[in-house]
């Protein structure tokens, strides 16, 4: 009789369980359907829409979509630095008054003709930041900022990513200015696109494939953004809407400050762009300059080229010299070497510098300063001997490439790192 009440009961809380478990069933069922009507209603609403609600919106943009007379006239290099001295003076954008010398701009701009990615260093409160925004102003160009995040560790940090349950692209502000950029009001226009602290997270990871599509052709600079194409993506998309283009007009300004919370640059990207460290800035009779028409992307491209066809004589023999000077006392000592690469970046830099209203001695001093001893920075392998003895080389040779200037920048890093590894400094 005791069995039997137990099985009874077992069998009463199996049914019970069951009845349960049925209803939970249904309620599972239910919720299955809405979410399935739910997908479908959302499904439906976003056919024939955009993924890329910013940049699709840029396409029916009146002004974005309209082109604009700009300034053709840039065959004065030196007059156009001076010009864009006061105009950045000038700016009514800027909170304070930004005072640059011609020496930091006409380095900025040689820069320029060098490469599209730009690293500015310095302490903090000299303007980093300010100046590739007022200098994009001044010339009636674009400008985007981008604050770079610490831990960003892809291009989708960057670039944004699909969300293929929603059909829709998460668009960034770094892919934002990018489309606007190719747009015709700014396609024929120099576009600054500023990274802000780029050194918070590791530039060689979330940059990586900009570095690398930088490097190509420039019909060959395309950034994959879908797997595959989309019959409603923007009209400047290529590729059936699947990648967007790099375009010339653009320049990429890195800033860097150097603290605890930041990283190094890996020498890869010291190869590869313009670096630059800004001093504090100077005070200079400013005269307010006329009213002038943007300037035109492709006329300052133009000058580029004149310039370097102009000084590339002078700029292949400093290099020459420069070569012929160093190259054994850096190899032996410090194991310093360089490329194709740099050659190249040395002959355009000098050129345009030179036109700009520079030297030879200036502009070989900021290419040594920065692309080679640079690479002196920290290292523990460092004599003090044998940075005397490339100290006294200096001292011996640098008449042979310029005998007006002196090579302040290099000579400042040496003395550095002589106090550093103990030596007078």
């Amino acid at each position: 009789m005791a069995k039997m009440t137990i099985a009874a009961t077992e069998l009463e809380t199996l049914r019970d369980q069951k009845s349960c478990l049925e209803k939970s069933r249904d309620v599972l069922r239910e919720a299955k359907r809405t979410l399935e009507e739910d997908v479908a209603e959302l499904i439906k609403r976003n056919e024939g829409k955009t993924p890329f609600p910013a940049c699709s919106k840029m396409d029916t943009d009146d002004e974005l979509m309209s082109e604009y007379y700009l300034e053709e006239d840039v065959s004065d290099l030196q007059a156009f630095i001076k010009d864009l001295q006061q105009r950045i003076a000038a700016d009514e954008d800027s909170q304070t008054p930004l005072y640059y010398s011609l020496e930091d701009l006409r380095c900025f701009v040689a820069g320029m003709a060098t490469s599209n990615l730009i690293l500015l260093q310095g302490i903090s409160g000299t303007g980093k930041t300010s100046l590739p925004l007022a200098f994009a102003r001044a010339v009636g160009g674009g400008n985007s900022l981008i604050p770079v995040q610490a831990g960003w560790r892809d291009k989708h940090d960057l670039l944004g990513h699909f969300n293929s349950f929603e059909h829709k692209y998460y668009e960034t502000e770094f892919l934002k200015g990018l489309y606007r950029s190719q747009c015709p009001a700014y396609k024929d226009r120099i576009y600054i696109i500023v990274l802000d602290e780029m050194n918070l997270s590791y530039v060689e990871q979330y940059f990586a494939d900009i570095l690398s599509t930088m490097e190509m052709e420039p019909s060959d600079r395309l950034l994959d953004i879908l797997t595959s194409g989309h019959s409603a993506a923007p009209r400047l998309f290529v590729d059936g809407g699947s990648k967007i283009r790099i375009p010339q007009n653009v320049w990429f300004v890195g800033t860097a400050n150097k603290d605890e919370t930041t990283l190094d640059f890996a020498p890869k990207t010291y190869d590869r762009s313009h670096v630059m460290e800004l001093p504090q800035k100077i005070d200079f009779n400013f005269v307010a300059p006329p009213e002038r028409e943007a300037i035109s992307f492709p006329a300052l491209a133009k000058s580029f080229e004149a310039a370097v066809l102009k000084h590339q004589p002078q700029a292949e023999s400093s290099f020459k010299s420069f070569t012929n000077e160093f190259s054994k006392i850096l190899a032996s000592g410090f194991r310093i070497g360089w490329g194709n690469r740099l050659e190249k970046q040395v002959k355009r830099f000098v050129s345009v510098s030179l036109a700009a209203g520079g030297s030879v001695g200036e502009a070989m001093d900021h290419i040594f300063a920065t692309k080679i001893l640079y690479r002196l920075r920290d290292r523990h392998d460092v004599r003090a001997e044998d940075l005397k003895v490339l100290q006294e080389q200096i001292f011996a040779s640098w008449a042979k490439i310029d005998q007006k200037h002196t090579p302040k920048k290099s000579q400042s890093l040496i003395e550095d790192e002589l106090k550093r590894v103990g030596g007078e400094g």
